[in-house]
């Protein structure tokens, strides 16, 4: 767990002075990346990146259980019986539809869920679509009905998106 144990304040990315952004590469080093320092020195290199949807809901539910946003609980029961060209992807929430089979994205399917069968501590942060306006959600009843069934055991600065 070497990687975890030395986590601090965010690194300051060196300002090149020609308004192109610095990119992070081989044999640079930025006092406060000593975690991607360790990486590196490993020989990790991540060269490409795909999103599985085009929303961030989309694109959560794909990193979160591993799967293509179409097939979610909520988008197979939305389309049943639709003719291909009629489906749609919905906003897209890891829960669990009981009338769909293989409908546990919350409970079975799901990052959280299998980092914590392994023995892992699990938390949530940030960004969640839960509700327009703030004064439509509840944080605590929120946290307890909707993230620690999926798995996460604690969720801190989750936050509305209207």
């Amino acid at each position: 767990m070497a990687f975890f144990e030395e986590w601090g304040s965010p690194a300051h990315f060196p300002n090149t002075g020609d308004g192109k952004k610095w990119h992070y590469d081989k044999g640079d080093s930025v006092n406060g990346l000593v975690n991607i320092d360790w990486l590196l020195q490993r020989r990790l290199r991540m060269t490409q990146a795909y999103g599985a949807g085009a929303n961030c809901g989309t694109s959560r539910y794909s990193t979160m259980t591993g799967r293509y946003p179409s097939r979610s609980a909520m988008s197979r029961k939305e389309n049943t019986g639709e003719t291909i060209s009629w489906a749609k992807i919905s906003n897209t929430k890891v829960q669990d539809v009981v009338d769909v089979v293989d409908g546990e994205d919350c409970t079975v399917y799901n990052l959280a869920q299998v980092l914590k069968e392994a023995g892992y501590r699990t938390g949530a942060v940030g960004k969640w679509h839960l509700a327009r306006t703030e004064s439509q959600f509840d944080y605590d009843t929120f946290i307890d009905e909707n993230m620690i069934p999926c798995g996460f055991e604690t969720a801190e600065a989750i936050y509305t998106v209207p």
